[in-house]
C-alpha cells in the first residue's frame, strides 16, 4: 500500500512505497543520466523509444505534455540513497474512468532487485485510491518477460494479444495487453 505525503503544492505528488518514492518529474530531473537511459539500447529494447534519439530538448517537450493534462509523469527514486532509478506514467481518462500506466527502470544496476514491482504497485494503489478509475491497463511486448511478471504479480490479467503487432529485431512479435478492474 502506498503512503501519500501531501506537499505544500497540492499539484505535487509524493508517494512512498516500501523502498521507493514517486514524485513529480521536474525540470531538474532532466539530466544526463535520464537522457542516457532513453538512449541506451538495452534499457529501451522493448519500447518504441528505441526508434528515437533523445536530447534535453525532446525530453523537455515530453515533460511539458503533462502540464495541466491530468496525467502524471513521476520520477522513481530509491529511499535508501535518494538515487533516481526510473520513471512511471499514468494517463488518466476521467470520462471512461480508465488509466493507462507505464514504467521505465533505467538504472540497470537495480534490475531484478524488486524496485520495479515496488514502484508499479505504489502507482497502481495510488491510481486506484485517488483517481476513481474502474479499469487500469498496460501493455508489453510479449518478449518483455520482466514486465509481464510485474503485471501478473500485481493482479493484472491478460485481456488481449495483438498478434505480430510490432517488429523486434526484424521479427514480428506479439503485444500483450493487460488490465485490472478496480
Amino acid at each position: 500500500m502506498f503512503e501519500e505525503k501531501k506537499p505544500k503544492d497540492a499539484k505535487c505528488v509524493q508517494l512512498y512505497g516500501s523502498r521507493i518514492v514517486l514524485s513529480n518529474f521536474q525540470k531538474k530531473d532532466l539530466d544526463a543520466t535520464y537522457i542516457s537511459w532513453l538512449n541506451d539500447p538495452e534499457v529501451v529494447r522493448y519500447s518504441n523509444q528505441r526508434f528515437s534519439q533523445h536530447s534535453l530538448e525532446s525530453c523537455e517537450r515530453y515533460r511539458r505534455t503533462f502540464k495541466g493534462a491530468g496525467n502524471h509523469f513521476l520520477s522513481v527514486q530509491r529511499t535508501d540513497n535518494q538515487c533516481k532509478i526510473g520513471t512511471v506514467t499514468a494517463y488518466i481518462n476521467p470520462y471512461h474512468r480508465t488509466a493507462g500506466l507505464g514504467i521505465l527502470i533505467g538504472d540497470k544496476s537495480v534490475w531484478g532487485c524488486g524496485y520495479g514491482i515496488d514502484a508499479w504497485m505504489t502507482l497502481v494503489d495510488w491510481v486506484e485510491g485517488v483517481h476513481s478509475v474502474r479499469k487500469i491497463t498496460a501493455g508489453a511486448l510479449s518478449l518483455n518477460k520482466p514486465m509481464i511478471k510485474i503485471l501478473e504479480k500485481s493482479g493484472f490479467h491478460l485481456e488481449a494479444v495483438r498478434r505480430k503487432q510490432e517488429v523486434y529485431r526484424g521479427v514480428p512479435e506479439d503485444i500483450a495487453l493487460y488490465a485490472k478492474f478496480v
